[in-house]
C-alpha cells in the first residue's frame, strides 16, 4: 500500500520532487518515515555526488539499511535520458504495521555538464544482454568507396562521434594530395552520409594520429582537435601543414572546407625529427597533447589553452621521456599511457597546468623486450583499465585500482588476455568501459582483429560476453580506433595493404 503526498521541496539543488507514503497507524511507523526520509535525502545527496564526480559512474543500485528492527531497502533507478543527463529515482521502501509497505521517493536529473560542449557521447547504461549478439549494420565498408574515391588507399588511423556526426582521420594516404580528414552525417547510422573533407598535410601523405571534437558556444562553433602524425624537423620549421603537432580544424560547416579552416600549432620546446602528434584528449577549454617520444629533446605531453581556438596558447609540459600512446583527464590527474616498459602507465597532477608534476606510475609486469607498451586507457570510478601491446607472457587489459592516483598498487584487480600466443597477437588498441562491460579494440601486425566485448561485472573474473570480426580480415592489421555515440560504436580498421574500412557495430 502507498499512498503518495507531496512534501516540501527541500535544499537539494537538483529540482526534486519529493514523496512520502503516510498512514502509519503506529508511533513506530512514523518514526521509521523520519528514518526513511532521512536516508531518502542522504541517497539522493551522494548519489548526485557520485554523478558530478563522474558521470559515467552513476549506474543503479540496491542495498539495505537498518535502523533498530526496521530494515530499509534502498534502490536507485537510473535512466540515461541524453548523452550528458540522467534522470535518478532514490526510492527507499520499509515494511509497516498491518503487513503494509511504505515508500519514500525522490526524482532527480543528474547533468555531466563539465563535458556537455566536448565529452563522450557514448551511453554508459548499456543492455547487457542485448550486447550478447552485436552485429556490423553497414553493407559498405571500403572507406574509400564511402568516400567515392576508390582508386586511393586511406589508412585509417583516427575515429570521433559527436552529436550526429562522425569525424575520422586517415593516418596516411596513397598520395600527397588526398584528404585525410572526413565529416559524416550519422543521423542514420548505419549509412554514413559523406560531408566533406580536408587535407591537413597539403605536402606529406601523413595525416592524423588522433581526434577529438568539441563546441566553443561564445562562437557557436564546432571545432575537431587533431593530432598531426608528420614528423617534421621541429628545431627548424615554422608552424604550418606539415610542421604542427596540434591542427584546430573549424568543423561548422565541413561542405566548404578550405585553408583556412586549418590553425596549425607547433608546441615549443621540442627540437629534432622526432615528436610528432600522437594522442590527445579535451576538456574544459584544454586540449591534453601527447607526442612520439622526441629522444629526449622536449616534453612528449602538453596542454594547450583553446578557449579561443582561433589562437590556441602554450600552458604547461611534461618530459615523459617516451611516446604517449592515450591520456585520460579526470579531476586534477591526467592519466597517461606510455611507451615505457618501466612505467607504461603515469599519473601526473595537473592542478597547476603551467606546471604538471608526477604523481604516480604503474610497471606492467611482465615485460619482452619491444612488446607491452602502455597502449590504450579509460578510468570510471576508482578503476583504472589499462591496455597494452601484444606482450606473449601477460594479459594486454588490466584493471587498476585507482583510489589513490598518486599510488596504483600491484598486481591488477583483474585481467584478460587478448593475444595468449604468437599465433594470436592482438594489441589492445581501444578501450571503452559502459557499465559492466568493456568493449576493447583488437589489432595486430597482419592477423587482423575484432572488437571483444568483456564482462567486467567482477573484475577480479572478468568474462568473455561477445566478439565482433572486423572487416580486414585474417591478414589485416585489424583495429585502429573506435568511439561510440548513444548505442552504437564506429570503428576504423586496416587490412594487410593498409586500406581502410568503416564498421558500424551495434545490437539492431
Amino acid at each position: 500500500m502507498e499512498l503518495m503526498v507531496a512534501l516540501a521541496v527541500l535544499s537539494l539543488s537538483m529540482g526534486a520532487a519529493l514523496v512520502l507514503g503516510i498512514g502509519q497507524s503506529s508511533a513506530q511507523d512514523s518514526e521509521a518515515g523520519r528514518e526513511a526520509l532521512n536516508v531518502a535525502l542522504a541517497v539522493a545527496y551522494d548519489t548526485k555526488a557520485i554523478g558530478q564526480s563522474d558521470f559515467r559512474a552513476l549506474h543503479a543500485s540496491t542495498s539495505t539499511y537498518s535502523v533498530g528492527s526496521t530494515t530499509y531497502a534502498v534502490t536507485t533507478e537510473v535512466t540515461q535520458e541524453s548523452f550528458f543527463t540522467k534522470s535518478v529515482r532514490s526510492i527507499i521502501s520499509w515494511g509497516a504495521s498491518y503487513a503494509r509497505t511504505l515508500s519514500i521517493e525522490i526524482p532527480f536529473l543528474v547533468t555531466d555538464t563539465e563535458h556537455a560542449v566536448g565529452g563522450n557521447t557514448c551511453y554508459s547504461e548499456v543492455d547487457t544482454d542485448a550486447w550478447k549478439t552485436p552485429s556490423v549494420q553497414n553493407s559498405e565498408r571500403d572507406f574509400s568507396k564511402i568516400v567515392f574515391d576508390a582508386s586511393t588507399i586511406y589508412t585509417l588511423a583516427a575515429v570521433d562521434a559527436y552529436k550526429d556526426r562522425l569525424y575520422v582521420g586517415a593516418g596516411g594516404t596513397s598520395s600527397k594530395t588526398n584528404p585525410t580528414f572526413f565529416v559524416f552525417n550519422i543521423q542514420n547510422p548505419a549509412t554514413p552520409a559523406f560531408i566533406g573533407s580536408i587535407d591537413t598535410s597539403t605536402s606529406t601523405i601523413s595525416g592524423i594520429a588522433a581526434v577529438r571534437v568539441a563546441e566553443h558556444v561564445g562562437e557557436k562553433k564546432t571545432y575537431a582537435y587533431v593530432a598531426n602524425n608528420y614528423g617534421a624537423n621541429f628545431s627548424t620549421c615554422s608552424a604550418y601543414y606539415n610542421c604542427a603537432q596540434l591542427q584546430i580544424i573549424d568543423v561548422t560547416n565541413p561542405q566548404t572546407f578550405t585553408v583556412a579552416s586549418i590553425k596549425n600549432y607547433k608546441v615549443p620546446g621540442v627540437t629534432g625529427t622526432q615528436g610528432a602528434g600522437k594522442s590527445l584528449t579535451y576538456q574544459g577549454g584544454y586540449v591534453y597533447l601527447g607526442l612520439a617520444g622526441t629522444g629526449n629533446k622536449g616534453p612528449e605531453f602538453h596542454i594547450v589553452d583553446v578557449h579561443d581556438p582561433e589562437d590556441p596558447q602554450f600552458v604547461g609540459s611534461y618530459a615523459v621521456g617516451s611516446g604517449v600512446a592515450a591520456i585520460v583527464v579526470r579531476g586534477p590527474y591526467a592519466y597517461v599511457a606510455t611507451d615505457d616498459l618501466s612505467k607504461e602507465l603515469i599519473v601526473l597532477n595537473i592542478s597547476n597546468k603551467s606546471a604538471p608534476q608526477l604523481a604516480g606510475s604503474y610497471n606492467a609486469l611482465s615485460d619482452v623486450t619491444n612488446f607491452g607498451y602502455g597502449k590504450s586507457l579509460d578510468a570510471v570510478g576508482k578503476y583504472i583499465y589499462l591496455g597494452r601491446t601484444f606482450i606473449s607472457n601477460a594479459p594486454e587489459f588490466q584493471i587498476l585500482d585507482g583510489a589513490n592516483p598518486s599510488s596504483i598498487p600491484p598486481p591488477p584487480i583483474g585481467t584478460r588476455d587478448t593475444g595468449p600466443n604468437s599465433t594470436n597477437p592482438f594489441s589492445l588498441n581501444g578501450i571503452m568501459i559502459r557499465n559492466t562491460l568493456a568493449f576493447l579494440l583488437l589489432g595486430s601486425g597482419t592477423k587482423g582483429g575484432s572488437m571483444q566485448i568483456v564482462s567486467i561485472a567482477n573484475p577480479a573474473n572478468t568474462q568473455g560476453h561477445a566478439t565482433v570480426a572486423l572487416p580486414s580480415g585474417n591478414n589485416g592489421t585489424g583495429g585502429a580506433s573506435f568511439d561510440c555515440e548513444g548505442d552504437i560504436f564506429y570503428i576504423v580498421s586496416n587490412d594487410v595493404q593498409k586500406k581502410g574500412y568503416l564498421s558500424v557495430i551495434s545490437t539492431q
